[in-house]
């Protein structure tokens, strides 16, 4: 009985070790067509709720080409009710 206890405790311990002896790999890049389309600089102007809308949007990949961020602003030239 001792030694199927030991056994099993030194197959758990092994079993715990192993993947930290390998060394951890960064996921590989993240690629989509569509998504790799959206990369750039947008301006996007149009009427929302009866207003005109004038805004400018960045879109990059970041975090090892894991994510896509996308952050939409007021255009520099959009009216000051655009701005707040």
């Amino acid at each position: 009985m001792k030694t199927a206890t030991c056994l099993l405790l030194i197959t758990l311990i092994v079993t715990a070790i192993a993947p930290l002896q390998s060394g951890a790999q960064a996921p590989g890049e993240w690629r989509d067509d569509l998504v790799d389309h959206m990369v750039g600089t947008w301006k996007l102007q149009g009427t929302v709720m009866a207003r005109d809308a004038h805004h400018e949007v960045d879109a990059e990949w970041v975090l090892n080409h894991q994510f896509h961020r996308i952050r939409e602003k007021a255009a520099a030239g959009a009216p000051g009710s655009e701005n707040g």
